[in-house]
């Protein structure tokens, strides 16, 4: 796989889910369902070859790849972060064709 095949919304899906431990906290936060969540992050397993969580009861456990690939998204999240955030004094609200949705990149202590 090289990183022009990788969907920042899976991506986002599992980094949000590994970092609250919840797919419903996920959900919620997304506005998705717990099985779409579900099913992004498994996508994501099949699609880099690896899984990211172990299954357990109630509860998910990241498993060593998964802790490195949490670590690895919160970073390019804030990298994003950065970037749309230099970019926004730069975009006129009256201007008229493509607009930039900011608010998939905003901190979840900004909600809670």
């Amino acid at each position: 796989m090289d990183s022009g095949d990788l969907d920042l919304g899976k991506l986002r899906a599992f980094q949000l889910t590994a970092q609250h431990g919840s797919l419903r906290w996920t959900a919620n936060r997304l506005r998705l369902t717990i099985p779409a969540i579900s099913f992004q992050i498994r996508r994501l397993e099949e699609e880099i070859g690896v899984s990211l969580f172990e299954r357990l009861p109630n509860r998910l456990v990241l498993t060593a790849a998964g802790e490195t690939l949490a670590r690895e998204a919160e970073g390019i999240f804030e990298h994003i972060d950065r970037v749309l955030g230099t970019l926004a004094p730069m975009i006129c609200p009256l201007q008229s064709g493509p607009k930039v949705n900011l608010d998939w990149t905003l901190k979840e202590t900004e909600h809670g």
